[in-house]
């Protein structure tokens, strides 16, 4: 079941525009920026960081096995793991 909710996540232009963004290990602040270049952040009220916390929560939650975190000291670092 989390497989198929995953898939229909893929499925949102802005999902596989930062599961493409991902393909190279990103710090926080980076996918961040990235959503705030982004169309959606014209939205009243749009905060990329929120966004990105949100989203990377259910990245890790539906598609646990396409996403990894990197060890880091001073920022959260995450990339698409060797097998989608």
């Amino acid at each position: 079941m989390l497989y198929k909710r995953g898939a229909l996540l893929l499925q949102q232009p802005i999902v596989r525009h930062i599961d493409t963004f991902l393909i190279r290990p990103q710090r926080f602040g980076a996918v961040r920026d990235e959503l705030a270049r982004l169309p959606c952040a014209a939205t009243p009220g749009f905060d990329a960081t929120l966004a990105w916390q949100t989203l990377m929560r259910w990245l890790f939650h539906f598609l646990p096995a396409r996403y990894t975190r990197l060890p880091s000291r001073h920022s959260e670092v995450v990339g698409r793991a060797g097998r989608p």
